[in-house]
Protein backbone atom coordinates (compact mmCIF):
# COMPACT_ATOMS: atom_id res chain seq x y z
CA UNK A 1 0.00 0.00 0.00
CA UNK A 2 1.42 3.62 -0.99
CA UNK A 3 0.80 6.50 1.12
CA UNK A 4 1.32 9.96 0.07
CA UNK A 5 2.32 12.35 2.83
CA UNK A 6 3.18 16.32 2.63
CA UNK A 7 6.46 17.06 4.23
CA UNK A 8 4.87 19.79 6.54
CA UNK A 9 1.03 20.84 5.44
CA UNK A 10 0.71 24.02 7.82
CA UNK A 11 3.86 26.03 6.84
CA UNK A 12 3.49 24.86 2.90
CA UNK A 13 -0.13 26.73 3.51
CA UNK A 14 1.31 29.58 5.06
CA UNK A 15 3.73 30.46 2.76
CA UNK A 16 1.40 29.90 -0.14
CA UNK A 17 -1.01 32.47 1.59
CA UNK A 18 1.68 34.93 2.28
CA UNK A 19 3.02 34.34 -1.27
CA UNK A 20 -0.25 35.34 -2.81
CA UNK A 21 -0.61 37.95 -0.26
CA UNK A 22 2.19 39.61 -1.49
CA UNK A 23 2.11 39.00 -5.24
CA UNK A 24 -1.28 40.60 -4.94
CA UNK A 25 -0.30 43.39 -3.54
CA UNK A 26 2.62 44.15 -5.93
CA UNK A 27 -0.01 43.96 -8.91
CA UNK A 28 -1.82 46.51 -7.10
CA UNK A 29 1.15 48.58 -6.56
CA UNK A 30 2.16 48.19 -10.42
CA UNK A 31 -1.66 49.14 -11.45
CA UNK A 32 -1.52 52.07 -9.07
CA UNK A 33 2.48 53.55 -10.91
CA UNK A 34 4.16 52.36 -7.82
CA UNK A 35 6.55 50.10 -9.60
CA UNK A 36 9.61 50.25 -6.81
CA UNK A 37 6.83 49.32 -4.37
CA UNK A 38 5.42 46.71 -6.36
CA UNK A 39 8.97 45.40 -7.25
CA UNK A 40 9.90 45.65 -3.59
CA UNK A 41 6.64 43.61 -2.85
CA UNK A 42 7.81 41.13 -5.32
CA UNK A 43 10.85 40.32 -4.10
CA UNK A 44 9.59 39.54 -0.65
CA UNK A 45 7.12 37.14 -2.03
CA UNK A 46 10.83 35.37 -3.22
CA UNK A 47 12.09 33.62 -0.20
CA UNK A 48 8.30 32.04 0.12
CA UNK A 49 8.90 29.95 -2.92
CA UNK A 50 12.07 28.53 -1.47
CA UNK A 51 9.66 27.42 1.53
CA UNK A 52 6.87 26.31 -0.67
CA UNK A 53 9.54 24.03 -2.49
CA UNK A 54 10.60 22.35 0.54
CA UNK A 55 7.78 21.56 3.01
CA UNK A 56 4.89 21.33 0.12
CA UNK A 57 6.88 18.71 -1.25
CA UNK A 58 5.29 15.11 -0.97
CA UNK A 59 7.28 12.09 0.53
CA UNK A 60 5.50 8.91 -0.74
CA UNK A 61 6.44 5.62 1.38
CA UNK A 62 5.76 1.88 -0.54
CA UNK A 63 7.03 -1.11 -0.19
CA UNK A 64 10.19 -0.17 -2.33
CA UNK A 65 11.47 3.13 -0.35
CA UNK A 66 10.42 6.81 -0.03
CA UNK A 67 9.83 9.02 -2.98
CA UNK A 68 10.33 13.02 -2.68
CA UNK A 69 8.47 14.54 -5.27
CA UNK A 70 7.13 18.38 -5.83
CA UNK A 71 3.98 18.84 -8.09
CA UNK A 72 4.69 15.25 -9.27
CA UNK A 73 8.28 15.92 -10.03
CA UNK A 74 10.50 13.68 -8.59
CA UNK A 75 13.58 14.96 -6.66
CA UNK A 76 14.89 11.92 -5.07
CA UNK A 77 13.91 8.14 -4.17
CA UNK A 78 15.61 6.07 -1.36
CA UNK A 79 15.02 2.33 -1.47
CA UNK A 80 14.37 0.95 2.01
CA UNK A 81 17.72 -1.50 1.52
CA UNK A 82 19.47 2.30 1.36
CA UNK A 83 18.33 3.59 4.63
CA UNK A 84 20.39 2.97 7.55
CA UNK A 85 18.49 5.34 10.25
CA UNK A 86 15.07 6.68 11.23
CA UNK A 87 14.93 9.11 13.51
CA UNK A 88 12.79 12.01 14.97
CA UNK A 89 15.00 15.29 16.01
CA UNK A 90 14.02 18.35 17.13
CA UNK A 91 15.71 20.81 15.30
CA UNK A 92 15.92 23.92 18.25
CA UNK A 93 19.45 22.40 19.44
CA UNK A 94 20.27 25.53 21.75
CA UNK A 95 16.69 25.27 23.86
CA UNK A 96 18.00 24.59 27.58
CA UNK A 97 14.16 23.30 28.08
CA UNK A 98 13.39 19.54 27.04
CA UNK A 99 9.66 20.56 26.15
CA UNK A 100 10.75 23.70 23.83
CA UNK A 101 12.94 21.90 21.18
CA UNK A 102 10.97 22.79 18.37
CA UNK A 103 8.95 21.11 15.85
CA UNK A 104 10.02 17.36 15.82
CA UNK A 105 10.45 15.91 12.52
CA UNK A 106 10.67 12.48 11.39
CA UNK A 107 14.15 12.15 9.06
CA UNK A 108 15.47 9.43 6.74
CA UNK A 109 19.37 8.85 6.62
CA UNK A 110 21.40 6.71 4.41
CA UNK A 111 23.99 6.52 6.94
CA UNK A 112 23.80 6.47 11.19
CA UNK A 113 24.64 10.01 12.01
CA UNK A 114 26.96 10.78 14.87
CA UNK A 115 25.53 13.08 17.95
CA UNK A 116 27.73 15.87 16.48
CA UNK A 117 26.37 15.17 12.80
CA UNK A 118 22.39 15.22 14.41
CA UNK A 119 23.09 18.39 16.20
CA UNK A 120 24.54 20.19 12.85
CA UNK A 121 21.18 18.80 11.47
CA UNK A 122 19.37 20.00 13.80
CA UNK A 123 21.62 23.67 13.88
CA UNK A 124 21.36 23.80 9.77
CA UNK A 125 17.35 22.82 9.08
CA UNK A 126 16.07 21.83 6.63
CA UNK A 127 18.70 19.45 5.32
CA UNK A 128 19.35 19.44 1.64
CA UNK A 129 20.60 15.79 1.53
CA UNK A 130 17.81 13.68 3.59
CA UNK A 131 14.16 12.68 3.32
CA UNK A 132 12.26 14.38 6.09
CA UNK A 133 8.43 15.26 6.99
CA UNK A 134 6.71 16.62 9.98
CA UNK A 135 6.40 14.34 13.05
CA UNK A 136 3.04 12.89 14.14
CA UNK A 137 1.50 9.86 15.55
CA UNK A 138 -0.28 9.40 12.41
CA UNK A 139 3.00 9.05 10.26
CA UNK A 140 4.82 6.97 12.48
CA UNK A 141 1.95 4.77 12.45
CA UNK A 142 2.45 4.68 8.71
CA UNK A 143 6.36 4.28 8.65
CA UNK A 144 6.10 0.94 10.79
CA UNK A 145 4.24 -0.56 8.13
CA UNK A 146 7.55 -0.21 6.15
CA UNK A 147 10.52 0.14 8.94
CA UNK A 148 10.63 -1.98 11.55
CA UNK A 149 13.52 -1.09 13.14
CA UNK A 150 14.54 1.07 16.28
CA UNK A 151 13.88 4.90 15.73
CA UNK A 152 16.55 6.96 16.62
CA UNK A 153 15.27 10.08 19.00
CA UNK A 154 17.87 13.16 19.22
CA UNK A 155 16.38 16.74 21.12
CA UNK A 156 13.19 15.18 20.21
CA UNK A 157 11.24 16.61 23.18
CA UNK A 158 7.86 14.90 24.41
CA UNK A 159 6.52 12.81 21.54
CA UNK A 160 3.82 9.98 21.84
CA UNK A 161 4.78 6.62 20.03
Amino acid sequence: MMKKLMVYPVKFAVAVSIALALWALSLVGLFSGLRGEAGLLFALSLPFLYIIYVYGSVVTMDEEGLTLSFLGIRRRHLPWAQVREVGILGPSVFSEKQKKTGTPYLYFSEKELSKDELFQLGLRWPPKNLIFLRYTLNRVTVLQQYWTEELRFYNEGQVEL
